[in-house]
């Protein structure tokens, strides 16, 4: 059990760091094709 929780926490954190990455990348390249 504390296996399949560590699991499950690991994949979150590694989805949130990929969804701000993508969000970061949309914000930046938004901001660059404005200017």
């Amino acid at each position: 059990m504390k296996a399949l929780v560590r699991l499950l926490s690991i994949t979150t954190s590694a989805w949130l760091v990929v969804i701000q990455e993508r969000s970061l990348v949309s914000w930046t390249t938004g901001l660059a094709g404005r200017t």
